[in-house]
């Protein structure tokens, strides 16, 4: 399956499509005011949770602003426009079709007040049973009550051609199509590629249930329609169709809007060319296709706006203070002589009195509390010990215990890193096999290495071996010399 997404934007929805067995991600639409574009962003099951900073606007090829808030689409004073449209042929008659009934009956209030919502039911013709408007749930009601079985034959993919059409005239605001049925069509003129590529330039995702007689997996054109649209697919077994519908209704409005604040430049021409960046963390980001919008163009520094001796000035001050910055971290380093500082958080409930074979003392250096542990070094004639490479604890030392160590940004830990976002909450585990020490992963997001190599299992630590976690990077070492005891 091919890792690069590849998006496309219609006027006023920004879609990602990808092959057909590939989720979609799907972008829009965009609403522009000035200084605020908003635009909703769907995402595929197999995504990851994004963060505001994650998102970035493009304009004519250049990213120009990260989203300021991720907010849901209820939250949001955008309406919905969308059309049920119902399957009503024979093959839908009896129970499929009271199913359906009773499922669009218990889910008119999951509609808001400024809402718009018709339903147009299909068998060999289709028919609009109630037409745009602001929810009147009483109208839609009766509507759905005199759903009846009718024709011989099913026109699915024309009557969903008919229904994109009808939506097309709603105002732009979110659209959807969402149809029920068991996903046969007998005589359309239409083919479904046609309804495909309709619902793609008017940007509306068609949502479908499959009820009745339908294939459950997702061989069935239904799940064709959703999937290659930015819609969604999903099978009701008999009596299940209220419980798909209602969670698909709340999965529309659970979708969150992106919010860019921007600075407008009036000294630049308008930006007629609007993408979307979106940075996945540990991967190349990946960029949307470009459609013509014209926006205002946002404000950016240029460096051609300095007088040149400015520039100068500034580059020749970095260049000064690098350097007066490098003396006096060498001069430093030549007078200090360098001292184990401990990292290990304090363990969890009372700490158990010294003992002739043990040694406890206490730091706290900041706001952290700090216990290190040893064992008494007449017990051994060396054991590992662990330096910090990179990251923001760099230069530090630490003496492995005879013990587990467990390494994270969760400060239940005995090795607690806070500095370094890459870090998982439980991230990695020293322990003592015998007379070996070994390292492991504990499931981290970002995974653990050894000397550049990702660990799927255990790794055996020997001296001179290099551990990264996160951005931190931890060198073994062998102490030989007994540190002199605390008294």
């Amino acid at each position: 399956m091919p890792s690069k997404r590849t998006y496309r934007l219609g006027p006023l929805c920004i879609f990602v499509l990808t092959p057909v067995w590939s989720e979609i991600i799907r972008i829009g639409p965009v609403y522009s005011s000035g200084e605020r574009v908003e635009l909703q962003v769907e995402y595929g099951s197999a995504a990851p949770a994004s963060a505001p900073r994650n998102i970035w606007l493009m304009e004519n090829g250049v990213a120009t602003v990260a989203a300021s808030e991720l907010k849901p689409a209820r939250e949001t004073t955008r309406a919905l426009s969308a059309i049920i449209a119902v399957d009503v042929s024979g093959s839908m008659k009896g129970a499929p079709l009271n199913d359906t009934r009773q499922a669009l009956e218990s889910h008119l209030a999951d509609f808001a007040a400024g809402d718009s919502v018709a339903l147009v039911s299909f068998g060999s013709d289709s028919k609009i049973d109630c037409g745009f408007g602001p929810v009147r749930r009483p109208e839609l009601a009766a509507a759905i009550q005199g759903l009846q079985s009718r024709g011989k034959k099913t026109l699915l993919y024309d009557s969903l051609l008919f229904s994109l059409g009808e939506l097309h005239k709603a105002p732009l605001v979110r659209r959807r199509l969402i149809v029920i049925s068991d996903g046969w069509d007998e005589n359309s003129a239409a083919k479904i590629e046609d309804v495909v590529a309709r619902a793609r330039q008017y940007g509306i995702p068609i949502d479908a249930i499959g009820r009745g007689n339908v294939a459950s997996d997702r061989s069935n054109s239904l799940y064709r329609l959703a999937q290659e649209s930015g819609g969604e697919y999903v099978y009701a077994a008999p009596g299940k169709t209220g419980e798909k519908l209602g969670g698909l209704l709340g999965r529309v409005e659970s979708m969150p809007v992106a919010v860019f604040q921007r600075k407008i430049d009036p000294a630049r021409p308008k930006t007629s060319k609007l993408a979307i960046e979106y940075i996945s963390p540990g991967s190349a980001p990946d960029i949307s296709e470009e459609i013509a919008m014209s926006i205002p163009a946002t404000l950016q520094a240029s460096a051609a706006a300095f007088p040149w001796w400015i520039v100068v000035a500034i580059v020749l001050i970095l260049v000064i203070g690098a350097g007066i910055l490098l003396l006096l971290k060498r001069r430093r380093d030549d007078s200090a002589v360098e001292e184990p500082t401990p990292l290990f958080h304090p363990p969890l409930g009372p700490i158990d009195p010294p003992r002739e074979d043990r040694v406890v003392r206490k730091r706290k250096r900041g706001a952290t509390q700090v216990d290190e542990s040893f064992v008494n070094p007449a017990l051994a004639t060396g054991r590992l010990s662990l330096s910090v490479v990179t990251g923001d604890l760099k230069g530090r030392k630490v003496h492995l215990p005879s013990k587990r160590t467990r390494i994270g940004a969760d400060r239940d830990n005995d090795l607690v890193i806070t500095g370094d976002e890459w870090i998982s909450n439980h991230h990695a585990q020293i322990q003592p096999e015998g007379p070996e020490m070994v390292l492991e992963d504990l499931g981290s997001r970002n995974g653990t290495y050894a000397n550049g190599n990702r660990i799927s299992s255990s790794y055996v630590l020997m001296p001179g071996d290099v551990i990264r976690v996160g951005n931190t990077e931890l060198r073994v070492s062998l102490e030989k010399e007994r540190p002199a005891e605390v008294r």
